[in-house]
């Protein structure tokens, strides 16, 4: 499936599985809704966010990613310049989020400057260009960046009791204040970065934006009401975690893929509650779950490699970096 893509765009990141004292590193290629998990490792509470278990799983994801593609790597702020620099040394290209106590110098800048220096002047619903410098003064991996940043548009909510709690409470913090977003796509040559600054902190604007995506992954394995229940298991044995895993991992793959092509084909306004046709109402796994509980009768294509081969198709003609291409980015 992913020999076929122009590029990988990948967002990695860990979330607690089965116990709290168990933890799985994964990563997963995002396009749109869900996305699709590649590869995943558990480790024990000791050993969470570690350089060198960061540095093991870039080793072991490389050997499973078909080689001379374009790969973009996706963090939130939880992985920091070693990460950058591994990725980097990969011949891959990094996008994160930075926050904290880091510091930052542009390269027309004289001396170092916290990073929350960059939140100031940007209004809400701005994506700003700030250029290239070096992140990570007392670091020993220190970066060569791009700098650019996003502030999203607060919006009234009309429930005030949020649908995840959990979720909104982690990143209320992230969301009341700008994302400063750091990566090393200016060494892409093709985006024409110093002449195209606009555009690019678009780009990596809508790059960046896939990323929660991942997170929607971990609620699908996670809730038992709608998902897979990955705690109800109780398991303690690390082989029987990874086994839970690869079955939940196949099963989103199936599920994603037959609510893709039951979309591509319109089957989901049969489901619908209502007759919006503006956005999507409901996800690829849910409507694949309801196809499913309804025999399959809608949707007449079996066989997954023809729709592994539309997926492909729509995949590198609307992807970030091909709608850049073309000049299609939203402002």
């Amino acid at each position: 499936m992913l020999r076929g893509l122009n590029e990988l765009l990948i967002a990695v990141d860990w979330t607690g599985c089965c116990r709290s004292d168990t933890h799985m590193l994964r990563a997963s290629l995002v396009h749109e809704g869900r996305s699709i998990p590649i590869y995943n490792e558990i480790h024990s509470q000791q050993d969470l966010a570690k350089e060198e278990i960061h540095s093991q799983f870039l080793i072991h994801l490389k050997e499973i990613l078909p080689e001379g593609k374009k790969i973009i790597i996706i963090t939130d702020a939880g992985f920091k310049t070693p990460w950058f620099t591994r990725v980097n040394q990969l011949g891959w290209y990094f996008l994160g989020r930075v926050s904290g106590t880091i510091n930052y110098r542009l390269n027309t800048d004289k001396k170092w400057s916290p990073i929350e220096k960059l939140h100031s002047g940007i209004a809400y619903g701005e994506t700003h260009y700030f250029g290239i410098g070096k992140l990570g003064q007392d670091s020993k991996t220190r970066a060569h960046v791009l700098f650019t940043a996003y502030w999203g548009e607060k919006k009234g909510r009309k429930n005030p009791k949020p649908k995840y709690p959990d979720v909104e409470k982690r990143y209320s913090k992230m969301y009341s204040e700008p994302w400063i977003l750091v990566s090393n796509l200016h060494q892409d040559l093709s985006l024409d970065v110093e002449n195209k600054q606009e555009t690019v902190a678009i780009l990596v604007r809508e790059l960046y934006s896939k990323r929660m995506q991942i997170e929607q992954n971990f609620r699908d394995d996670k809730s038992e009401r709608l998902g897979f229940g990955w705690r109800v298991s109780r398991t303690k044995d690390k082989n029987k975690m990874n086994l839970l895993i690869l079955i939940t991992t196949i099963a989103t793959l199936i599920l994603w893929m037959i609510g893709f092509a039951a979309e591509k084909k319109k089957i989901h306004y049969h489901f619908q509650a209502n007759t919006i046709r503006t956005h999507r109402v409901l996800s690829f796994l849910y409507l694949a779950k309801q196809l499913i509980n309804n025999g399959l009768k809608c949707l007449k294509i079996r066989k997954f490699d023809r729709i592994i081969a539309w997926f492909q198709l729509e995949y590198n003609e609307n992807s970030p970096l091909a709608l850049f291409a073309k000049g299609n980015l939203k402002k």
